[in-house]
């Protein structure tokens, strides 16, 4: 038989077909159920399945397209990882999780709508999908896991939801395209290298509201590269220091408006001589630590 199920869930599949339909009455695509089938190029998921389990189609290489059907409200972690051919996926608003490195490595990837109802994209979702130029997050969207978007080289939009709190370590870093970012007043936290090696990232807006922002958040960055942009080997952006140069030592003043410094960015500096404005309100973890 080509397809294995029991109480409704699709444990595996058997068949070596380039289209399949899933029959009706799976209400789960199990574990790795059509894990590296890799004559598939289309499949139809009927209306009735709820999830999309772990590995579900992994390396299915060949798969061009997929349609979620509004019943699905979870696609589990690596569902789709490395679907090389994959370009577009047609997902409904009844999602509301998509897995870790569930898209992870999905090249082809250029048209993704997230849906709207999404509340938890997981680590590495969408990391190193090279073809995705824009994204949009929901508002439902609360904190960006860690290395969601990381090395989507393509990509030069997104537009990040209000109600945000926190951006996790690496989720945009080495969007090679994104030329700017303006992060939502209400985001509390940065988190380290969230934003490195965005090579072509020269405007960015960072709110009051911010109270931590990690360790080379913005490390080769355009606006990092810019010497234009460093006064007195120190990166400001707005009203905050987001990072210093190793050798700074002796007398070391920080500007006038600063509020707040960044995470271990005067760790290990020989600065033997610190004058700290009176508008400073926070200091980050191990910034002073040797």
């Amino acid at each position: 038989m080509d397809y294995v199920i029991k109480n409704g869930v699709l444990f595996k599949y058997n068949g070596n077909a380039s289209s399949v339909l899933i029959p009706n009455g799976v209400t789960e695509i199990g574990k790795a159920a059509f894990e590296s089938c890799k004559s598939i190029r289309s499949i139809e998921i009927p209306v009735g399945v709820t999830a999309i389990g772990d590995c579900a189609f992994r390396d299915c290489i060949s798969l061009k397209n997929i349609t979620i059907p509004e019943s699905v409200t979870i696609i589990g972690n690596l569902s789709f990882q490395r679907c090389t051919s994959l370009k577009c996926v047609d997902m409904t608003d009844s999602v509301t999780t998509i897995g870790s490195y569930a898209f992870n490595e999905c090249i082809s990837l250029f048209n993704l709508a997230i849906p709207k109802n999404i509340v938890k994209i997981g680590n590495g979702a969408f990391k190193g999908c090279s073809g995705l130029v824009s994204v949009s997050i929901p508002e439902g969207v609360k904190k960006i896991d860690s290395a969601v978007f990381s090395n989507c080289s393509s990509l030069s939009s997104v537009v990040l939801p209000n109600n945000l709190r926190e951006i996790e370590d690496f989720v945009f870093c080495g969007c090679s395209s994104l030329s700017s970012i303006s992060i939502p007043f209400g985001v509390k936290s940065i988190g380290k290298k969230s934003f490195a090696d965005c090579t072509s990232l020269q405007a960015i807006n960072i709110p009051s509201t911010i109270t931590w922002v990690g360790e080379n958040a913005f490390y080769n960055s355009e606006y990092y590269n810019n010497k234009e942009n460093w006064e007195n080997d120190a990166l400001y952006i707005d009203n905050y220091l987001v990072s210093a140069k190793a050798c700074i030592s002796g007398h070391f003043s920080i500007q006038e408006g600063t509020t707040f410094i960044a995470t271990d960015i005067l760790r290990g500096s020989k600065i033997t001589d610190l004058i700290i404005p009176k508008s400073l309100t926070t200091i980050g973890y191990r910034c002073f630590y040797g």
